[in-house]
């Protein structure tokens, strides 16, 4: 699965350059709203941007956003100790280091690159000075809410939206305390333009293969052989293992030919042990489908659980059949091993739960 991020816009340009018709706009917001604020509580003094922490769409936007509207906002933190992190994740993929693949828990990692608690607790009064509502506090960073006229105030920025209010976001980056620089990574939440868009869905092969490639002992959907290797190369030939109305199509066996997990499945290693599969999605499923999946390939029953970081369901939506190829593949792969679904409109929500969790031994998140 892959995922593209991209910013929603929803004005149309005609005739003027995507940039320059940003710029104009961007003008006549600032003008129309006023002067970009600069009144926060500074420690120091001096303030500095945080370079790329707003979307250039937000200068399309016509409207201001309410001023007592409340927006969620996470303070990242960037890493510390940068030069050994660096060093770090080169040796843990190097074969002839001591330390490949020798992970650091969350503990040691917090421990070695984590801001200081001098640090957080200076950006932590800061915001608070400024009105915001600390929510939770961590070493990775601050989670806080604050007015749309508070976060203006304290980031010397304005926040526009569109006419309905549906859309928001700041036209200008974020003016931080100069003692902060290095130490804030970046801002979430002063606008709600990133969305992320499945590609793993692509149009059905409606034509049938040659004829060379279709197996003859091929079944029905219930009946299937699965991939086999070719004597002469040692290769994977693609033999699909699913026969519908639609064609030939790969199935669960094929994937276990293409990775060489047979012999691990006749061993008796499928999984089953304990651990589990954390997925991350933005919709939900019917769970209908995912027993059909099963039931069609003899797969034995999944033990799936539910996760809403946002305290409630997203619905199923147009990534459905994103999250349902996730699911059904990773049962596939582990047949024996729990999953933990995190699903949320906010992908990097699901993904933050997820690693807070930190139940399972694999997260399937390829943004």
């Amino acid at each position: 699965m892959q995922w593209r991020i991209e910013r929603h816009a929803r004005l149309s340009v005609h005739g003027l350059s995507r940039q320059r018709f940003a710029i104009l706009i961007g003008a006549m917001v600032t003008s129309l709203f006023g002067c970009v604020h600069d009144a926060g509580a500074q420690p120091g003094g001096s303030r500095t941007p945080l370079s790329g922490n707003h979307p250039a769409e937000a200068a399309s936007l016509g409207s201001h956003a309410p001023a007592d509207q409340v927006l969620s906002i996470d303070i990242a933190f960037a890493p510390g100790n940068r030069a050994e992190l660096r060093r770090l994740l080169s040796e843990l993929q190097d074969p002839a280091s001591p330390r490949y693949h020798r992970w650091l828990t969350r503990a040691q990692f917090e421990s070695r690159f984590g801001r200081t608690g001098a640090e957080i607790e200076a950006i932590r009064a800061w915001l608070m000075s400024n009105g915001f509502r600390v929510v939770q506090t961590s070493a990775r960073e601050i989670r806080s809410t604050a007015t749309v006229a508070q976060a203006e105030t304290a980031f010397g920025t304005t926040i526009a939206a569109s006419s309905d209010g549906s859309v928001f976001g700041n036209v200008s980056d974020p003016r931080i305390p100069a003692q902060f620089a290095g130490v804030i990574g970046a801002i979430r939440g002063l606008d709600n333009l990133l969305r992320s868009t499945p590609l793993g869905i692509r149009p059905v092969f409606e034509r049938s293969p040659p004829q060379a490639a279709v197996n003859p002992a091929m079944k029905s959907i219930e009946g299937y052989t699965g991939g086999q290797r070719s004597p002469r190369l040692g290769a994977v030939v693609s033999i699909p293992q699913y026969k519908g109305a639609r064609g030939l199509g790969f199935g669960p066996s094929d994937l276990w030919s293409f990775y060489d997990e047979t012999p691990l499945r006749m061993a008796g290693i499928n999984g089953k042990g304990g651990d589990c599969v954390a997925l991350v999605e933005t919709s939900d499923y019917p769970d209908s489908s995912v027993r059909l999946f099963n039931s069609n390939f003899a797969l034995p029953a999944a033990s799936i659980a539910r996760f809403y970081p946002d305290g409630s369901s997203p619905g199923i939506n147009s990534a459905e059949l994103e999250a349902l190829l996730d699911i059904e593949w990773a049962h596939a792969v582990a047949p024996g091993a729990a999953m933990r679904v995190y699903m949320s409109l906010d992908l990097a929500e699901a993904i933050r739960q997820a690693i807070e969790d930190n139940a399972c031994g694999a997260i399937s998140a390829i943004t």
